[in-house]
């Protein structure tokens, strides 16, 4: 399934000017008004063809999922960096996107090379509400994370990720050695985290461990200590994610968790 990225920017800067923030009408333009999720969704069903209705913040992820978009950030607002254009951002004030609804969320799409465009009850730069004719607005997306009110929990949805990005192809053999550090460090950084100087190394040191773990926390929802020592908690928090035994211990030679991360790694998908 392809998505024109293109299309569906132009839909929101073809209509600066022209559109009303309201819930309770049309919800696509077709009255002259809109709102966040309506709006993304007919952008969506005019660049793919594929016609799923006008859906909410909490459903939009199965619609993304099915035209071929993947889910490349889950995380804090402030973690969800190194947007490319086109990328589609879910927002909720909540931990997750279940918390979405109404006022409780938000969506829009990466364009000009970092600003967030979207349909908005709320002019972003001085706070005033349903201005009429000002729904679609753009915001530098660095800016615009500091100041919106959901800072809980947004999802960064990439267009074409599965095409784009091709499988590492690591050997699965349950030893923990470079390629999969490599692995490890390659979704980290995929997922936003900085791991600087160090980078995708494939060595895994303190700062690719105490991303890790901060990951971990997040996506398991536990309090881990991010001490960039890769100890018996650490790895029963991933070994709980990869859904091994968990014993705390990196087997030798060859060991279960590092097997079913390795493929997690080769799939290409967000594993963390």
């Amino acid at each position: 399934m392809t998505v024109n990225n293109e299309q569906v920017i132009n839909w929101f800067t073809n209509r600066i000017g022209d559109l009303t923030y309201s819930m309770d009408g049309s919800r696509n333009g077709s009255d002259g008004t809109a709102d966040c999720s309506g709006s993304i969704s007919q952008a969506l069903i005019e660049a793919s063809g594929v016609n799923e209705g006008l859906l909410s913040t909490i459903s939009l992820d199965g619609y993304l999922a099915k035209l071929g978009y993947q889910k490349v950030y889950s995380g804090p607002t402030a973690g969800a960096n190194n947007n490319q254009d086109g990328d589609i951002i879910l927002m909720s004030i909540t931990d997750d996107m279940a918390g979405s609804g109404g006022s409780g969320g938000h969506v829009g799409v990466i364009h000009q090379g970092g600003n967030f465009i979207s349909c908005t009850a709320t002019r972003w730069t001085d706070g005033a509400l349903f201005v009429e004719g000002q729904a679609i607005q753009s915001a530098p997306w660095g800016q615009y994370k500091n100041v919106t009110r959901l800072k809980a929990h947004s999802e960064v949805w990439r267009n074409g990720q599965s095409e784009q990005r091709q499988s590492r192809g690591i050997a699965v053999d349950g030893i923990w050695g470079h390629d999969t550090w490599k692995g490890v460090q390659e979704m980290l950084i995929r997922i936003g985290h900085n791991l600087d100087p160090d980078c995708a190394d494939g060595i895994g040191g303190p700062i690719t461990i105490k991303a890790l773990q901060r990951a971990l926390n997040a996506k398991l929802r536990i309090n881990l200590d991010v001490d960039g020592i890769m100890g018996a908690q650490t790895v029963k928090a991933l070994q709980k994610l990869m859904g091994t035994p968990q014993d705390g211990v990196i087997s030798s030679p060859s060991s279960q968790i590092v097997i079913a991360l390795q493929e997690k790694i080769n799939s290409g998908q967000v594993w963390i």
